[in-house]
């Protein structure tokens, strides 16, 4: 047997809102890119206060990822007292070893939002290390699935893993919780992501519930503003967690905010900051309606695209619009560029 892992959280964040339970969630972002560049893809770990059973959200970057984090100490793995199961193996490299065995012992779930390369890149390559005694279960809608079976694990783009008992699939219904870990359990909400030469795209977002506090958090892959979508999807969401927000049970929501203010046309099933601030007013507007003052939510960003040419750096514009338009709106909303490497606890 390996031996037990100890995460040392070296980069801490607490966020507590008052009338939440601490620690209900920990999220740690592998990777946060909105692109063009291939690094540091779409990938957050997701788990109760203990950080014991992860799922992966996402799987757009994984153990490069872990490796990097642990080699600069921005995540540290203690109390290993055998780095492998062998006797007198040495290991070239310490980082990718802890890296493996974390992966191996604690993320057992990748749970996707959709199948676009930069949300599934990593846990596709690194599915060769999983095993028929260490198996992955690859949990989405199921035109995620569908499209993974179809289109990935097929023996031509990725061999069949499956088969091999590398890896399990699984589909979860729109309609109803489903537990994956001990304490997390989710709900799924179809959402779109704009069309690709006339076919209609769909993505994710996923309700965490831990089981023992019943507390709540909110996770978006990518996704289109319904003002300008065919058929809107978002305000089914709004409409199932403004309760959840009244009741102080939901703090935070992870949500992508790809570019600054850009036209429509030019959006390709993203949100910016006028849209975002939309769809929360929207929001702000159900919990309202059961006659409670707003609590303050806190709203991490993710999906940020960079481009070399830019001449001011593209998450202050994001932010300084956001704040605008959240003010002029009296929006009760906190914005904070989701950050690599870090540790948030709500």
């Amino acid at each position: 047997m390996h031996a037990a892992l100890e995460i040392k959280e070296a980069e801490f964040q607490t966020d507590q809102v008052v009338g939440l339970v601490e620690n209900s969630f920990t999220l740690y972002s592998l990777g946060q890119n909105g692109g063009p560049l291939e690094s540091c893809c779409s990938s957050h770990l997701i788990s109760d206060g203990a950080f014991q059973e992860i799922i992966s959200l996402d799987g757009g970057s994984h153990l490069s990822a872990l490796v990097e984090l642990i080699q600069s100490k921005h995540l540290s793995v203690d109390s290993w007292s055998s780095i492998t199961k062998y006797d007198n193996y040495t290991v070239e490299n310490e980082s990718y070893a802890k890296a493996w065995h974390l992966s191996e012992q604690r993320i057992k779930t990748f749970l996707i939002t959709h199948c676009h390369l930069d949300h599934i890149y990593g846990a596709v390559i690194n599915s060769a290390m999983f095993g028929p005694q260490n198996p992955r279960t690859i949990v989405g809608l199921n035109y995620v699935i569908d499209t993974l079976k179809k289109h990935v694990f097929n023996n031509l783009l990725w061999p069949s893993l499956d088969k091999a008992g590398f890896i399990n699939f699984q589909v979860v219904e729109p309609s109803m919780y489903t537990s994956l870990t001990t304490t997390l359990s989710i709900l799924p909400f179809p959402v779109n992501h704009g069309s690709s030469f006339g076919q209609e795209l769909k993505s994710s977002a996923f309700l965490f519930r831990n089981n023992l506090s019943d507390r709540y958090f909110l996770a978006f892959g990518d996704v289109e503003p319904d003002m300008v979508a065919s058929e809107p999807l978002n305000i089914h969401i709004w409409r199932a967690c403004s309760s959840l927000i009244a009741q102080r049970k939901l703090s935070h929501i992870l949500i992508e905010c790809s570019t600054p203010d850009i036209p429509d046309t030019l959006l390709f099933g993203h949100f910016c900051p006028r849209h975002l601030v939309n769809e929360l007013c929207i929001l702000q507007s159900l919990v309202q309606s059961y006659g409670v003052i707003m609590p303050t939510l806190t709203c991490l960003l993710t999906h940020l695209k960079s481009h070399p040419l830019q001449s001011a750096n593209p998450a202050d514009v994001i932010l300084e619009q956001l704040e605008s338009l959240s003010s002029k709106s009296s929006l009760s909303v906190t914005f904070k560029i989701l950050q690599r490497g870090q540790f948030y606890k709500f």
